[in-house]
């Protein structure tokens, strides 16, 4: 990508007019695009969308008219007003709301009840009685008729009632019912009733405490904040006449359109601030840090046009996007500024444009696109606004590195750092604290905060995300406390069709099973048995006409004729109850817009886009019992919950996007640094910080009980999306240190640290909102940054120059997982093997065979074939063997120490061998009772003291091996040599066998602790007589081994062998110096000066690259002067910055 973004500059440069004309058209098409994108205020928009939490959502909504608005009507403090006066002031805001509503903007009103409508209603139900009785309703009856002068003593009562004023309802209810069969109905219709909860006077509504009530509805839904915002405006026009014509009354209005309007305006508010404080800050700090106009308005113009190029390619996708998402563009504009700071930082150091965009497009790219993915995880959400999310700050960082990385180099110069600027990263430390005390600490904290973290719990209570002014807040607490139902629980149960008709019939078998819960239920709201299905309208008109018939209406009628004729009453004077007693009966004579059927829609039942729900409302005081009331009453077609299942949902939906959004983050932001840096520790080590971070996120949010919201939950693309951005520039760094000895990584830290105080400064002004939710992101935001910053800083460096240095001088390899896993496999074997298998061998082995001769053999071939079995195991190991291994008569076996790999490639030459070893390897806890179990012979307090086991195991035909070196050497060549191994040869008459052993030293050093790649080669040598001098035997063989050692290494250490060794000096250096050091030493074989036998005791290589070819020359040639050239100036930095190179290699710029 490097080199693609390198050749647009080099067209472009040339053509600074044609750079500036594509950045204004592309800007001004983005801007046009944008000028028709719709902005959404409903936080609502942040709910998951799935279709259970949708189905609850819509029915919860629906069931208390949230699109009502309440107008709460009170005395002020120190008013002698009453009900009276708040009854003349309802009546008057009725007229003042037509005259201020002229256009009919809110047509749905009850500011006065309609007492014709209640009429109406009784009415229906008087005229179908029938359709509407129980069974307790006919047992009632039948028990009053059966009392003695029943009749008789109701209708003089009635009479008695009828001689005091009554109004119109009295007289017609006792016309209808003089008997009062029928009062149950009537009492179970005004329980029905959605105002049962509060009074009727002056054909006005009041709660129980004396407050008047009147309800708008809003047209508008709860969404539509900018029309609502249109009513509120006439409600409080409204208000403020009313009460300048009544100022001893008070008017507050509440309801969801209204609080709705509240959140928009104040998210807006807040927005402004945000965004105002956010540009002005940073504004004032790039001020301070760039000092130069140019430098400050290139940043400037590189967000501008993200932003717009993430507005417009919104509009090109949708109608409209969540009006929060800029309100948190304070934060994404905190990220996006990083990429313009980054590259005007690198301008500093003198480096020309050209040059800088070569050294930035890998980090700046490979920050941008794990970003990029951070922020599209969220599109894949159930919510509208995180997909709108997702997709402003996805594309407003891809707008940004795209001017950043095309359109910035074209119109910038080099120059140097400008004297007097504010370098903040100097206020840091240059190196980060090395202490093993203090990672230990960091990591024992780490774990403690993981075990923490699951104490973090999520909010799912709207009311503490919804903005809400005090007036609305205590406005709702009164009315929720005036309710009748206070003090209770509550479900709802929900019956559901694709019809009305198939609603009512499934509502039928929902309330027959709440009619079973009596003893648990204290009352139930709802159509209740005023709104049956046909089929159980003609069950009940059969049972009407069963209990009536036989003549028991004819029996009953004449009875009241007779005693009504002589209390006084008028012959028709109960023709009405006569009709219902004597009416014909069915189905068809209840109309579907009948006065009570009206009176249930919208409230009871719902009828929408093609389906219709009835709706119970059940109310019971154990709360205990509520989860056994919801299993009973729910079957198919049911829907029954409470408003915690409702927080259970949305706990569950936010768990789930919590869970899916930090895994997801993680995961990309992972797999590509991987990509980007193309090897796994690399990636590793810049996303370990972002890990250890995450915990101590979650762990301090469950310990401070923070919780988690519909808003904040985005938190962890923050985290992994900006926080990477800022471990990539400190690994940079440290690579680009490590590759190239020049000091870079102080550089990088300042930006790091500019970008993050710029961050921090967004983020805060998020801190100073009202609106709770937008507060809430910025608070939890604030913490998660700060503590990535600060491991960002720590980390990586620590990690990575343990990785390379050891005591602060580098490695001669650095440590590789793959050398890690090949040790760890290699060791975890070893041990399995010796402690599963060797030591029950063993034990087994001489508790069943003894200790004989045989026995003693079988054994030392059991090791033999063991130690063939781990060679052949050594993970990226090759052991090879030469010579004639003749072992048949004993001798002293004599080999080069170099490494802990020797005593295995020994012990599987022959299995007549007895090992000379030192105290530590006798006591060994792994090993040493099977070396104790093999005879070896422990030489700590000198062979004189074993010399009689020594001669009693050689007279059985064992040879003994002896390293004369006495340890192994640090450097791989020939140590000097001790005189004990020759001493033992010469007192017990025994030949020397010399074993010459290459390459163990490079596979497994005295020095190093893990595995490396490489081959092992093992030569037994000639047989040499017994010395007669073992002094002088010393000297001679130690000139051997020297000598044929040099031998050994000029065949064995051909280009291929040295590669893999050399291989490990360009780890870690970057991509792309890998890459190329790959390819160099896969063709190292066909190099032809790698096999030229150089004269003189100087070579010169031209065009050296990167120097793999001159340092295997180098390696195979120790004796000649290596001079290595090349006209890059960057590879003969690199090569020269090799570790441990030999003392013979010189690298060169070629002028």
């Amino acid at each position: 990508m490097t080199d693609f973004f390198l050749k647009i500059y080099d067209f472009l440069s040339g053509r600074k007019w044609l750079a500036a004309l594509l950045s204004v058209l592309l800007a001004a098409v983005c801007l046009f695009l944008a000028s028709r994108l719709h902005y959404e205020e409903d936080i609502s928009r942040f709910l998951p969308g799935d279709e259970e939490s949708s189905k609850y959502s819509e029915a919860y909504n629906a069931l208390g008219k949230k699109n009502n608005i309440i107008l709460l009507f009170s005395t002020k403090d120190g008013s002698e007003a009453g009900e009276d006066e708040i009854s003349e002031a309802i009546h008057d805001f009725e007229d003042l709301f037509d005259a201020v509503d002229s256009t009919g903007m809110v047509p749905q009103r009850q500011i006065t009840v309609d007492s014709g409508m209640a009429f109406e209603v009784m009415e229906d139900v008087t005229s179908d009685y029938p359709l509407y009785m129980t069974e307790a309703d006919y047992q009632r009856i039948d028990s009053l008729l059966n009392i003695q002068g029943y009749v008789s003593a109701q209708l003089a009562a009635d009479r008695q009632s009828l001689l005091f004023p009554a109004g119109d309802a009295m007289v017609a209810n006792v016309r209808t019912d003089p008997l009062h069969l029928f009062t149950s109905v009537l009492q179970r219709l005004r329980a029905s009733a959605a105002n049962s909860n509060y009074d009727i006077a002056d054909d006005c509504i009041f709660t129980k405490d004396g407050h008047g009530l009147a309800f708008l509805t809003s047209p508008y839904g709860t969404s539509e904040s900018g029309m609502n915002s249109k009513v509120a405006d006439l409600v409080d026009d409204a208000i403020q006449r009313l009460e300048t014509e009544h100022p001893e009354v008070s008017v507050s209005a509440v309801g969801a359109p209204l609080i709705a309007v509240t959140n928009a305006t104040q998210i807006k508010k807040d927005s402004i601030l945000a965004i105002s404080l956010a540009l002005l800050l940073i504004g004032l700090l790039l001020v301070f840090t760039y000092k130069r106009f140019s430098d400050i308005l290139w940043i400037v113009l590189s967000i501008t046009f993200g932003w717009l190029f993430a507005v417009g390619g919104i509009a090109l996708i949708r109608d409209s996007m969540s009006i929060i998402v800029i309100g948190v563009a304070s934060v994404i504009i905190g990220i996006a500024v990083n990429y313009p700071l980054h590259f005007m930082d690198g301008l500093k150091s003198g480096v020309s444009p050209r040059q800088n965009l070569k050294e930035m497009v890998e980090p700046l790219l490979i920050g941008n696109i794990t970003t990029i993915a951070a922020f599209l995880c969220l599109v894949w959400l159930d919510a509208v606004a995180m997909q709108d999310l997702g997709l402003f700050g996805s594309l407003m960082l891809a707008g940004t590195i795209i001017f950043v990385l095309v359109f910035l180099p074209v119109f910038t110069k080099a120059r140097k750092n400008v004297g007097g600027t504010l370098e903040l990263g100097r206020i840091l430390p240059d190196k980060a604290p090395s202490n093993g005390w203090l990672l230990a600490a960091v990591m024992a904290v780490t774990v403690v905060m993981y075990f923490l973290s699951g104490r973090t719990e999520f909010d799912s209570d709207m009311r503490n995300i919804n903005y809400m002014t005090h007036s609305q807040k205590r406005d709702l607490e009164m009315l929720q406390s005036g309710l009748e139902q206070s003090g209770y629980n509550q479900i709802y149960a929900i019956a559901e069709g694709r019809d009305q008709e198939t609603a009512l019939e499934l509502n039928d078998k929902l309330l027959a099973r709440l009619d079973s819960l009596k003893g648990s239920v204290a009352f139930v709201k709802g159509a209740g048995n005023f709104a049956p299905s046909k089929k159980t309208q003609t069950e009940r008109i059969e049972r009407w006409n069963a209990f009536w018939g036989g003549g028991r209406a004819e029996i009953l009628l004449k009875e009241l004729a007779d005693e009504s004729r002589r209390q006084g009453f008028s012959e028709s004077a109960f023709s009405p109850f006569t009709e219902i007693l004597t009416n014909e009966y069915s189905v068809s004579s209840t109309s579907e817009d009948s006065p009570l059927k009206e009176s249930f829609d919208g409230t009871y039942i719902l009828n929408d886009d093609g389906k219709c729900l009835v709706v119970n409302q059940v109310y019971f005081k154990d709360a205990s019992s509520g989860s056994a009331i919801k299993d009973a009453l729910r079957m198919d077609g049911t829907l029954v919950f409470d408003t915690g299942d409702i927080s259970n949902r949305l706990v569950t939906v936010l768990s789930g996007s919590f869970d899916y959004i930090g895994a997801i983050c993680s995961l990309v932001v992972f797999i590509f640094l991987c990509l980007s840096f193309r090897r796994l520790e690399l990636g590793l080590l810049s996303f370990f910080p972002l890990a250890v971070s995450w915990f101590w996120i979650l762990g301090l949010m469950g310990l401070l009980d923070i919780r988690f919201n519909i808003v904040n939950i985005i938190l962890a693309t923050f985290i992994f999306g900006q926080g990477d951005d800022y471990t990539i520039f400190i690994t940079e760094g440290l690579v680009y240190e490590y590759a190239y000895g020049k000091k870079r990584l102080a550089t990088y830290k300042n930006s790091v640290f500019h970008s993050a105080v710029i961050m921090f400064i967004g983020i805060g002004a998020l801190v100073l909102a009202k609106h709770p939710a937008m507060r809430s992101l910025g608070e939890v935001t604030v913490i998660g940054m700060f503590i990535v910053v600060v491991m960002a800083y720590y980390l990586p460096p620590v990690i990575f120059r343990w990785l390379t240095e050891k005591d602060g001088v580098k490695r001669d390899i650095p440590l590789t997982l793959k050398r890690l896993a090949y040790s760890i496999y290699a060791l975890v074997g070893y041990v399995l093997l010796m402690f599963l298998f060797a030591y029950p061998y063993t034990f087994l082995h001489f508790l069943l065979k003894g200790d004989s001769e045989d026995s003693k053999l079988k054994y030392h071939q059991f090791i033999q074939r063991m130690s063939r079995f781990l060679l052949r195991r050594v993970p990226g190991v090759r052991f090879t063997q030469a010579g004639e291994c003749d072992f048949g008569k004993p001798s002293v076996i004599i080999a080069n120490h170099q490494s802990h790999l020797d005593l295995i490639c020994l012990m599987a030459l022959n299995p007549k061998l007895i090992f000379f070893t030192n105290e530590w390897v006798w006591k060994n806890p792994i090993y040493g009772y099977v070396i104790r179990k093999a005879d070896y012979i422990p030489v700590n307090d000198g062979v004189e003291a074993h010399l009689d086991k020594i001669r009693a195991l050689v007279a059985q035909g064992y040879s003994l091996v002896i390293f004369p070196e006495g340890t192994r050497t640090v450097d791989g060549k020939v140590g000097r040599f001790h005189k004990g191994a020759f001493y033992v040869a010469a007192e017990l008459g025994l030949d020397v066998t010399p074993v010459f052993i290459h390459g163990a030293y490079d596979v497994l050093p005295k020095t190093d602790f893990m595995l490396r790649e490489g081959s092992v080669h093992v030569e037994v040598g000639t047989r040499i007589p017994c010395p007669q001098d073992y002094r002088a035997m010393t000297k001679e063989c130690h000139r051997l081994f020297v000598s044929h050692y040099s031998v050994l290494r000029r065949t064995l250490e051909t280009p291929e062998y040295l590669s893999v060794y050399v291989r490990y000096k360009y780890l870690y250096k970057g991509a792309d110096v890998e890459s190329r050091s790959r390819k160099a030493l896969a063709g190292a074989a066909d190099v032809a000066f790698l096999w030229e036998a150089p004269q003189g005791d100087r070579f010169e290589i031209h065009d050296c690259g990167q120097g793999e070819h001159a340092l295997i020359f180098a390696l195979m040639h120790p004796e000649i002067q290596v001079d290595a050239y090349d006209r890059d100036e960057d590879n003969i930095m690199l090569a020269s910055n090799c570790s441990c190179l030999p003392d013979n290699i010189h690298f060169h710029l070629e002028l």
